[in-house]
């Protein structure tokens, strides 16, 4: 039997807190001994002299033959669950394990008792409680096995049933009733992105697009599905803006994305789905609604890093200390970048009001009102940019002004100095002639010549004082 990857899934927050409430005044014990207390929420062995709550769970979300209330300890107070959940505890990792698998009626497929941890790392072969036809299984070894270049989620009747299948299996899903397959790959080569061009018939121009670099956001319309271009963008700190192009082909049954880098994640995004998981029952329009708003809700970070560096520029300018050449270099790489940012916004715009209009029945009517608001946001956006373009063409005007204004400064200070300078040379030039000339040679001629110089330059000096020359 073959180990995938697998995710770990503690109990609700939400339901533990009303676990909590509903046995606090009943079954409150402390932990006298670790380990032997574990913790269902944090996932973790209480420590001694933690209080704990004893309290009746059933784990199961639909109906079964196997389905009953089990009693779990949770920690009095309100815990974390671990922040990687693609990882055994040290809390299964100690105890003997019975592992029960189950397909997607809840029907048991496979059972057994392992030993938590055997001279290996313990895996699991599929989320808890999760596949059709996959048995979860604790496995113990210590090889690492391929983990499959794709991530995968499985929906049945709008909630999460299984994680990280391959993607072989995902004909399989499709064929069974009320499911709703989701594929993300990084980078993926020609050949693996084929599989799933085969297994669900996507149009040669649209795998092609999404192969090729450098896509436009737009939205296609082809015959059995939709394919929708989009770019995540951030600000570095040299300036420059980093995109991510995320491109996804959309069916009613499916929804596959495809990440040109892993410069942005889908974590941010599996994450608002799983805020709204009340929503997932719109299915596919749902999810390209939590991977639009992620997405868009970047632009306002944007923007917001674009505000900050004008604001700043916008003191700078007026500086009497000249711009260093490096600094003009990083305001000519946001300016550069703040062009390209509104390239891609303005088309965005575009694509998202083409995905709404009703004759393309894209968009559940249910998720309406949620499409609505990613377009004011994209609108917003453009309207900031529209706003951030002016005032950058407003900044390099008033610096040019600026720059000129300074230049004619220091020139009108330096005519006013020449002209001065130029009166005594003038006079001194006169008197120092070898011809005679009134006053050669006397003691009155030299203080007419010296009175010249003091009166001239001391009035030429005045008049500069003046007119704010000097």
């Amino acid at each position: 039997m073959s180990t995938t990857a697998f995710r770990l899934r503690p109990i609700d927050p939400i339901e533990a807190d009303r676990l909590r409430a509903r046995w606090a005044d009943s079954s409150v014990c402390v932990a006298d001994e670790k380990p032997g207390f574990p913790c269902r929420q944090c996932l973790r062995d209480a420590e001694i002299g933690d209080e704990l709550v004893l309290v009746s769970h059933d784990p199961f979300i639909i109906d079964s033959p196997y389905r009953s209330a089990s009693p779990i300890f949770l920690h009095r107070k309100a815990c974390s669950p671990p922040d990687d959940l693609h990882a055994l505890p040290e809390q299964l990792m100690v105890r003997q394990l019975s592992v029960r698998a189950f397909d997607g009626n809840a029907l048991m497929i496979e059972a057994a008792i392992v030993q938590g941890r055997a001279g290996g790392s313990p895996r699991l072969s599929c989320g808890p409680l999760s596949c059709p036809g996959q048995p979860t299984t604790l496995t113990t070894t210590s090889d690492a096995e391929p983990v499959s270049p794709a991530t995968t989620r499985l929906y049945r009747n709008g909630l999460v049933e299984c994680e990280n299948f391959p993607i072989a299996d995902v004909s399989d899903f499709l064929a069974e009733r009320d499911t709703i397959v989701w594929v993300d790959m990084c980078s993926p080569s020609k050949d693996e992105l084929l599989v799933l061009a085969d297994e669900l018939g996507l149009h040669e121009l649209a795998v092609e697009d999404a192969l090729s670099p450098h896509q436009r956001p737009k939205l296609d319309h082809y015959d059995t599905h939709l394919f929708l271009s989009a770019h995540a963008v951030r600000i570095d700190d040299s300036g420059e803006l980093q995109k991510t192009e995320i491109d996804a082909f959309l069916n009613e049954r499916w929804i596959i994305t495809v990440r040109k880098n892993d410069d942005f994640t889908m974590a941010s995004v599996v994450r608002r789905w799983d805020r709204s998981a009340d929503l997932a029952k719109y299915g596919v329009s749902f999810l390209l609604y939590g991977l639009l708003d992620v997405i868009i809700d970047g632009y306002f970070e944007t923007v917001q890093a674009f505000d900050d560096f004008y604001d700043e520029v916008t003191e700078g300018i007026f500086s009497e200390r000249p711009v260093e050449p490096a600094k003009q270099r990083h305001w000519f790489e946001m300016r550069r970048a703040l062009v390209h940012f509104h390239r891609l916004v303005v088309p965005m715009r575009e694509t998202i009001s083409s995905l709404m209009r009703r004759e393309h029945a894209a968009v559940d009517e249910g998720l309406y009102p949620y499409f609505q608001d990613v377009y004011d946001h994209i609108l917003r956006v453009s309207e900031s940019t529209d706003a951030l373009r002016d005032l950058m063409s407003t900044i390099v005007e008033t610096n040019l002004s600026l720059r000129d204004y300074r230049q004619n400064q220091v020139m009108k200070k330096v005519t006013s100095w020449a002209a001065i300078i130029a009166v005594p040379t003038l006079v001194t030039g006169y008197y120092g002639m070898n011809v005679p000339y009134p006053g050669s040679g006397e003691r009155w001629g030299w203080l007419t010549a010296l009175a010249l110089v003091v009166v001239c330059s001391a009035s030429l000096y005045a008049l500069f004082r003046k007119h704010e020359w000097l």
